[in-house]
């Protein structure tokens, strides 16, 4: 495989410093050479383009990075940088109605995403006296469930069974 030509402005823009991949163990890629806090945003140069990640965790010395786009093309000596700013994904009424991947990029063949307001992929939960009162009880169909346990629209619950019950039906 080739490596695809960079972009010089987004190579100049790279810090000076960056890590490289040591190992790689399952779905996890460790690096050396960058200190990063876990949750930050990384990318991994890859003989076919670059892959996001993110660091999840430390051994011995070096981070441990899950990359969110794909194993592919990582290996021993792939530059890894840093990426500014935080997990987020671009958010707005332009996604009505669309269809995205993984990394919430648009896959319909329609126009790109305009630049604008974005929303952190992870943030503080809501303070429980702040969240709205759940009103309107739910009916689950099973009326002893509904009558002992009365579940309501947009309560969170918990589905604690085997493998073959029937959890998603």
């Amino acid at each position: 495989m080739t490596i695809p030509s960079l972009d010089l402005a987004a190579v100049e823009a790279r810090p000076s410093k960056g890590g490289y991949v040591s190992a790689v163990r399952g779905l996890i890629a460790e690096s050396q050479g960058l200190q990063l806090p876990v949750g930050a945003m990384a990318e991994v140069e890859t003989n076919s383009g670059f892959s996001e990640a993110e660091v999840v965790g430390f051994r011995d010395g070096r981070l441990q990075l899950i990359p969110l786009t794909g194993m592919r093309g990582i290996g021993p000596g792939c530059r890894v940088w840093p990426i500014a700013g935080r997990a987020s994904i671009r958010a707005g009424e332009f996604l009505l109605g669309r269809v995205v991947d993984g990394m919430g990029r648009p896959i319909d063949g329609g126009p790109p995403f305009p630049f604008g307001s974005e929303a952190p992929l992870y943030s503080d939960p809501i303070p429980p006296l702040d969240r709205p009162i759940l009103e309107k009880p739910l009916d689950v169909g099973v009326r002893a469930i509904n009558a002992f346990a009365t579940c309501a629209r947009g309560q969170r619950l918990g589905l604690f069974a085997g493998s073959g019950i029937g959890k998603s039906i």
